[in-house]
């Protein structure tokens, strides 16, 4: 936590009370986040930044106020999201039939393996190739993961349903035409499966809900640990804990590259 100018000490002290009071969060001199609150007579404006210097939350607490339960809910929402996508870029590939499945990365008619690793230029489109070489069909999910370490479910599609999307024993699913972001940040992007020989739908563990409605949760194990991804005491599961043993997870990357 970093301040500048006159940080109302009430406000300082409560919000200090309220972090310590989140099991799932460390202070540290090198954490993954930094808060930082910057005071006048006015009040206070408070930032969340993610390391790489990207903007999280922020808000403004007027100088007689506290912060709203609101405002907290949201900063709560944010570092969950955090310690999961952490937790999901960290996640090491593998599972029951991790030598049965891999994700191909095509650019410019050049196939390379998850043992490999090309450059891409910020708008580039390339195509992905996800190999299913086991005797059973396997649901699967397609998760990007931004180096700013922002992750989004790309698969299930919107509006779309989670059981269309499975793989037939030994057979592949290309994926054309994914482009890297045009304001994407230098920096190494993961492209990750998730196979399941049931139906696995991601999307509700990642996606903020509407307004007024409670957010939805997965039904699977695997869903449902990713989801809780810290138990109450603060500790980080095991990998292949609660459930995700039915879980194989095959990875791919690149490094994100100003345009040649």
């Amino acid at each position: 936590m970093v301040t500048k100018g006159q940080v109302n000490a009430k406000q300082l002290d409560d919000l200090k009370q309220w972090i310590s009071a989140q099991s799932f969060v460390q202070l540290s001199e090198s954490g993954d986040f930094m808060l930082q609150l910057t005071g006048d007579k006015n009040g206070t404006n408070m930032e969340l930044v993610e390391s790489g210097d990207a903007l999280r939350w922020n808000t403004n607490v007027a100088a007689n106020a506290l912060l709203s339960d609101g405002d907290k809910k949201q900063l709560q929402a944010q570092l969950q999201a955090g310690a999961r996508s952490k937790l999901l870029r960290n996640m090491p590939d593998g599972g029951p039939l991790s030598d049965k499945v891999r994700i191909d990365l095509e650019y410019q008619g050049v196939v390379t393996k998850a043992t490999e690793e090309t450059k891409l230029p910020r708008g580039a489109y390339y195509k992905l190739t996800i190999y299913n070489n086991s005797t059973e069909v396997l649901y699967y999910n397609l998760i990007n993961i931004l180096s700013t370490n922002e992750t989004s479910v790309l698969l299930p599609a919107p509006g779309t349903q989670a059981q269309d999307f499975s793989i037939r024993p030994g057979l592949s699913v290309p994926i054309d035409s994914i482009q890297v972001d045009l304001d994407a940040k230098p920096g190494k992007e993961f492209m990750r499966v998730v196979l399941s020989p049931r139906v696995i739908d991601l999307r509700p563990v990642f996606e903020p809900p509407a307004p007024g409605d409670k957010k939805r949760g997965g039904t699977g194990p695997f869903e449902q640990w990713l989801g809780s991804v810290l138990d109450s005491n603060g500790k980080k599961p095991t990998t292949r804990s609660l459930g995700s043993d039915e879980v194989t997870v095959a990875s791919n990357s690149f490094l994100v590259i100003a345009k040649e």
